[in-house]
């Protein structure tokens, strides 16, 4: 895997990114090696140099080990290249602009072809994955339905719904991940006709929009491979994030097809008791309220709403209020408010700006004194 940045270097390791063909990268890896039947020169998205797996017993050994470390899928190679190129490159751009370092895109290229059946779905991540192959061709297998793509097309899928992939021998791979509690928020005012449902987008990108979508996130993964935590990091990914979400929805067809198939997760509507919880975190964020009062609320039990708050949304109540508590405080230092930054905080539920100070740049990538210059 890349390297990771020195800024996540005092932090827990990423988890290991489930993604479209469910190709995990390692923590840590050897250095990449040079072969004389290396795969033909390409362009790459991620800009570190990758790790290169070179010959059958290294590249067999490593799937072993992924199938025993993260069994998520059994990955189970198909078919060796013809022209002796028995090579697995593998890299990763990790975002360490949250609270923890997560995988955010992976590159893979394969000199051989590869099967993943879906073992674990329950343990597939809260979010949607975007497949891009740059080289030969990949499918998908959800419910009732398999997707097939060639270079240049894509997928969009919920990793736990997917049964399996498959990948030929020699194809390029680009896969990102969108984290759901984003599209649920943004769908809010984007496509209301959701009423409180996670969009299920129909699963095949057009050539067009598949093009669109790598640039945009290659364009997010070069700010969290510049090096340093700057200031704008975490802005600016999130601004390109945000981008690829709402051309997700402005363009991608919501499948209202797999949408209707019994267990489709994503296609479930909002619990109601979510929904209420959301909305009382949203009208009362000001005040001293905690998890007891939230699921009071919500009319259910404080165990319940946990359970469902993070399989739809990915965060617990208690995140969700903390980061509705900083967008707040932010739009108050990016305004014309004359209260000092102590203030703001305590009037946003934080106990004095020294806290407030860390997990504003810990969620924005700047001090609330900063932002209010710049504002």
């Amino acid at each position: 895997m890349a390297s990771v940045p020195a800024r996540c270097k005092n932090r827990r390791p990423p988890r290991e990114p489930a993604v479209v063909a469910f190709v995990t990268l390692p923590r840590t890896a050897p250095a990449p090696l040079a072969a004389p039947n290396a795969l033909p020169a390409a362009p790459r998205v991620v800009t570190a140099a990758p790790t290169t797996l070179d010959g059958r017993l290294a590249i067999e050994a490593y799937l072993d080990r992924l199938n025993h470390a993260s069994p998520v899928a059994e990955r189970r190679i198909t078919t060796w290249s013809p022209e002796g190129r028995d090579q697995l490159s593998v890299g990763a751009v990790v975002d360490c602009t949250g609270a923890h370092p997560d995988v955010f895109l992976g590159e893979c290229r394969f000199g051989f072809g590869l099967d993943l059946r879906t073992c674990n779905p329950a343990a597939a991540p809260p979010s949607y994955a975007i497949g891009l192959p740059l080289a030969g061709t990949m499918s998908v297998t959800l419910p009732g339905r398999e997707v097939a793509v060639a270079a240049g097309e894509g997928v969009v899928i919920d990793p736990a719904q997917v049964e399996r992939t498959q990948v030929s021998a020699g194809a390029h791979l680009v896969e990102f991940h969108l984290p759901r509690s984003e599209l649920l928020r943004l769908a809010t005012d984007w496509a209301p006709g959701l009423e409180g449902r996670l969009p299920v987008f129909s699963p095949r990108l057009s050539a067009p929009l598949s093009q669109r979508l790598l640039f945009m996130a290659a364009q997010a993964a070069a700010v969290l491979e510049t090096s340093g935590a700057g200031v704008p990091s975490r802005m600016m990914f999130q601004r390109w994030t945000e981008m690829i979400a709402l051309t997700l929805l402005h363009e991608q067809g919501i499948d209202n097809t797999l949408a209707a198939r019994p267990g489709a997760l994503a296609a479930r509507p909002t619990p109601a008791s979510v929904r209420r919880a959301i909305d009382f975190i949203h009208a009362n964020a000001g005040s001293a309220i905690g998890l007891a009062d939230i699921a009071e609320a919500a009319c259910t039990s404080a165990s319940s709403l946990l359970r469902h708050f993070q399989a739809q949304v990915g965060h617990t109540p208690a995140a969700f209020l903390r980061r509705v508590r900083l967008e707040r405080a932010r739009a108050e230092l990016h305004g014309d408010s004359p209260d000092a930054i102590q203030d703001i905080a305590l009037r946003w539920g934080f106990q004095n700006a020294s806290k407030f100070s860390r997990a504003y740049q810990q969620q924005f990538g700047q001090r609330p004194s900063e932002a209010r210059r710049r504002g």
